[in-house]
This record gives C-alpha cells, sequence and structure tokens, in this order.
C-alpha cells in the first residue's frame, strides 16, 4: 500500500494499491489517458466539491 499527494509519497516496486489526491489522479490521466498498470479506480466522497471542479 502506497500513497501520493502533490509534494510527497510513499510507495515501493511491489506496491498494488495507491491513495492518492484526485488531483494525483487528474494529472496522471493528462500524461497516461489509458492508465497503463491501472486495474481499478476508487473515488470517495465524490459528492464534495473542491478546487479541481
Amino acid at each position: 500500500v502506497g500513497y501520493k499527494v502533490r509534494l510527497e509519497g510513499a510507495r515501493g516496486r511491489d506496491t498494488r494499491l495507491l491513495f492518492c489526491t484526485t488531483g494525483v489522479l487528474l494529472r496522471r490521466l493528462l500524461v497516461d489517458r489509458n492508465l497503463k498498470g491501472v486495474s481499478h479506480v476508487i473515488v470517495d466522497e465524490i459528492h464534495e466539491r473542491g478546487m479541481n471542479e
């Protein structure tokens, strides 16, 4: 299990689950629309509005 936020993160070669912010996910989508290597995306608290909407 790893995590990635704006300026920091922790994950290893064997990481299978990555928690990240919506901003990190959006930036990843800009670079890789197909999310190569990702099998699932789970979005929590989607009803909350923030600066990214």
